[in-house]
């Protein structure tokens, strides 16, 4: 028991969710997790969160979740992972109806908040709905960066990309050092399309590469604005010697081709030539 204890706690600080490795621990240990002392009522939730990947472990998340309930009848947290295995199982209305009664009883519950808007998509598939309550949700807590992120995905799947720009602009201010907030806005930008748009791809894919000189997304959406805008140049363009940097880059796309699977590298460099 000892040994299970202290796998489940590792597992937890790394924050890897391990599901299947859980479980099994579960299995053979649910009737000494009790000896755990406090530490057994994280490993509870940690156990029955494990069980909602887990197909036919519902009679372990049953025990997991009767001893949490006895032991914390009248918490928000043991009501939200309820409301998580009925999203689990399909039931997005019974799952809706706890957030709903959790809000009206704290209308601050940031983790109710977020989850009405994993029902909003798990249930009807309403990315429009979702991005509705994203933003009222952003215009309180606008520091919250997971939800900028997916934000963002929701309006890129919708081919949104102005409004996903803006997500991504926050996204760039909250960590400039991310070479792949940088990137990915770069992409956006470009996808856009114009020479404006493709002149300032250009220099967030330059510093996405500063960042991270190895990165082959950054220096191959480089070499593409380049591309792109020596096709209409401007004075500042002359001045920069766009052939320079064009060949510049190209070098540093070929010494990173080098250290890529052959088939991958050969693409490259037919791309390249």
């Amino acid at each position: 028991a000892k040994m299970a204890q202290e796998r489940l706690r590792e597992l937890r600080l790394s924050g890897v969710r391990s599901s299947k490795e859980v479980v099994d621990i579960a299995k053979q240990h649910l009737s000494s997790m009790s000896s755990f002392g406090d530490e057994q009522w994280p490993a509870y939730e940690q156990v029955f969160l494990a069980c909602l990947d887990v197909p036919a472990a519902q009679d372990i998340a049953d025990v997991c979740m009767s001893r949490l309930q006895k032991r914390f009848p009248k918490s928000s947290r043991i009501q939200r992972l309820q409301a998580t295995s009925l999203e689990a199982q399909g039931d997005f209305a019974g799952a809706r109806s706890i957030y709903d009664q959790l809000l009206q009883t704290d209308g601050s519950d940031v983790a109710s908040l977020k989850r009405l808007v994993a029902c909003d998509l798990g249930q009807y598939n309403d990315s429009k709905k979702a991005i509705r309550r994203l933003n009222e949700y952003l215009d309180v807590y606008s520091k919250d960066f997971e939800a900028w992120q997916q934000l963002f995905e929701l309006h890129l799947q919708d081919a949104n990309y102005e409004q996903a720009a803006f997500c991504m602009e926050e996204l760039v201010l909250s960590n400039p050092h991310n070479h792949i907030y940088h990137t990915t806005y770069a992409e956006v930008l470009y996808t856009r399309g114009g020479q404006e748009r493709f002149l300032l791809a250009r220099k967030y894919f330059a510093k996405a590469a500063r960042l991270n000189p190895t990165s082959l997304r950054a220096l191959y959406g480089l070499y593409l604005c380049i591309v792109q805008t020596s096709k209409k140049r401007t004075v500042s363009d002359d001045d920069l010697t766009l052939t320079d940097l064009e060949d510049g880059t190209k070098e540093q796309l070929v010494a990173t081709a080098q250290r890529m699977a052959p088939d991958c590298r050969d693409t490259l460099m037919r791309v390249l030539r």
